[in-house]
């Protein structure tokens, strides 16, 4: 079943989940739970498509490198704080 909120988890291997399986279309929403090197390359995937992304991560360092590629929302899980740095609407 396809909705349009799609989720990657970083350690499941994102170009394999968005390009080959996902169908991940324009306009629809991303969420990367962890900015690490499989997770960047999720977000880097989902901007080229044109994506909304959601990045979820405890490293303040991640998410401001998700933020630098393309990340709409910023959630920090351990801050329990959400930032959008760009429009969210």
């Amino acid at each position: 079943m396809r909705g349009d909120f799609h989720d990657v988890y970083g350690s499941e291997g994102g170009q394999n989940l968005l390009a080959d399986r996902g169908d991940l279309q324009r306009g629809e929403w991303l969420a990367v739970h962890g900015c690490g090197g499989v997770g960047l390359s999720a977000i880097m995937l989902a901007t080229a498509i044109g994506a909304r992304i959601v990045a979820v991560d405890i490293s303040k360092a991640a998410l401001a490198k998700a933020e630098d590629l393309g990340a709409d929302l910023l959630v920090d899980v351990l801050a329990r704080t959400m930032l959008g740095p760009r429009s969210a609407t």
